[in-house]
């Protein structure tokens, strides 16, 4: 007997949340590989189905986009070095 595969896992963003994260897609700081690790983390975290708050995803961003800034293009870090203040502080 085959198990039933577990019903889809949804994430809720505060608005504010959602905003930070259409940004740093926008601004290409992030891509679809980084929102999946991102929502992964979350998902395991326990955080299905409840509103993922502004300042809990702007710490889960910086983490990721610390651990892995060596990937990205000098451009795309110059350019994240720069606007580190305004998106994280």
């Amino acid at each position: 007997m085959n198990p039933r595969p577990n019903p889809a896992q949804h994430l809720l963003f505060e608005p504010r949340a959602a905003d930070l994260l259409a940004l740093l897609r926008d601004l290409q700081h992030i891509d679809a590989r980084a929102i999946d690790a991102i929502t992964t983390e979350l998902v395991r975290a326990r955080r299905v189905d409840a509103e993922v708050g502004y300042d809990e995803l702007r710490r889960r961003l910086a983490e990721w986009l610390f651990e892995h800034e060596s990937e990205l293009r000098p451009d795309q870090a110059d350019l994240l070095r720069q606007e580190w203040g305004r998106l994280f502080h």
